[in-house]
């Protein structure tokens, strides 16, 4: 794969995962209003707890200002960290997919979106004490953040593989 057929890839990659991460906000935005019961409880917002470990790691607790501001870049911070983390998944599927033809965006999206949410909830979040462990989850919220994990990532194989199919066509 030539360097600017990789580049395209991952620019490609991080656009479908833009996209899934579009998809999913929308999702949670919904069901806060109209199904509140799928939303898993969390302790702490995970993208304002790695601002804060960043901000204690560094010495940005010194630099940044009090009061609105602080709050602010705090908030804009926690949702680039968002989506950030939905980016990626969209990047690593560009660099493992290569250039095999199109694959079922249902199947492949469906397995992007699963391993995101085992990564999450089975994994990181549980460990760092922000979410109860899954096998604790109501099976609502179970199958809510489920639902919404598998639509980011049949969005995110979707968009990618359009993007694909128009960079093949301009080739």
């Amino acid at each position: 794969m030539s360097c600017s057929r990789t580049t395209s890839a991952l620019m490609a990659g991080a656009l479908a995962g833009l996209a899934g991460t579009a998809t999913m906000m929308a999702m949670r935005m919904f069901d806060e209003t109209y199904a509140p019961k799928t939303i898993p409880k969390t302790r702490r917002d995970p993208g304002r707890y790695m601002m804060r470990k960043a901000e204690a790691a560094t010495n940005l607790p010194k630099v940044l200002p009090q009061g609105a501001v602080r709050r602010q870049i705090e908030n804009a911070g926690a949702m680039s960290m968002q989506v950030g983390y939905g980016i990626l998944p969209g990047i690593a599927y560009a660099m493992l997919r290569g250039q095999r033809r199109n694959g079922s965006s249902l199947v492949e999206g469906a397995a992007i979106g699963m391993g995101v949410y085992l990564l999450g909830y089975f994994g990181w979040l549980p460990l760092l004490g922000l979410t109860r462990p899954l096998w604790k989850q109501p099976l609502p919220e179970v199958v809510g953040e489920t639902m919404r994990h598998v639509a980011y990532g049949v969005t995110t194989a979707a968009v990618y593989g359009a993007l694909e199919s128009v960079g093949s066509e301009a080739r």
